[in-house]
């Protein structure tokens, strides 16, 4: 056997090694999570709808956010750097969008027709990118929604 095949073979054991007790640690930090995990296998294919948000031995169950941080079913705190792909820029249960929503909230949701906020944030957007291709907005309610629209 070769010196490099060796050292390869010794390599491949500490890591597969280490990556074993990273995750029993892991496991044994976060059973409720493991536990959340393994029932919704049951509904749905791998445990989750996001694929992408899946992680080995099984994804961290999200109890809450606040600001920056998250805390899991576990219990356990840790610093957001995903902020939803950037959807979450302001952070989790930012005040004053949890302002906003609940004065509209009040005032109803999901009419059947038009609303003078709509035509407000069209105005808003096409004033700011004028002379920068958006003339016209239309909304919809999804992606589908919008390539049936194109």
């Amino acid at each position: 056997m070769s010196r490099s095949k060796t050292i390869l073979e010794e390599s491949h054991s500490y890591i597969s090694s280490a990556v074993a007790d990273a995750h029993s640690a892991y496991l044994s930090n976060n059973p409720i999570s493991a536990n959340a995990h393994r029932n919704a296998t049951e509904y749905m294919p791998g445990g989750n709808t996001r694929t992408v948000l899946h992680s080995q031995p099984f994804p961290l169950s999200i109890k809450s956010g606040s600001g920056s941080r998250l805390t899991s079913v576990d219990g356990r705190t840790y610093v957001d750097f995903l902020g939803e792909y950037s959807a979450g820029l302001f952070g989790h249960s930012n005040p004053l969008i949890e302002e906003a929503l609940n004065k509209a909230i009040k005032c109803g949701w999901n009419f059947g027709g038009e609303t003078l906020h709509e035509k407000e944030l069209a105005r808003k957007i096409t004033t700011r990118f004028s002379g920068g291709g958006i003339d016209l907005v239309r909304f919809t309610n999804s992606g589908t929604e919008a390539n049936m629209m194109a």
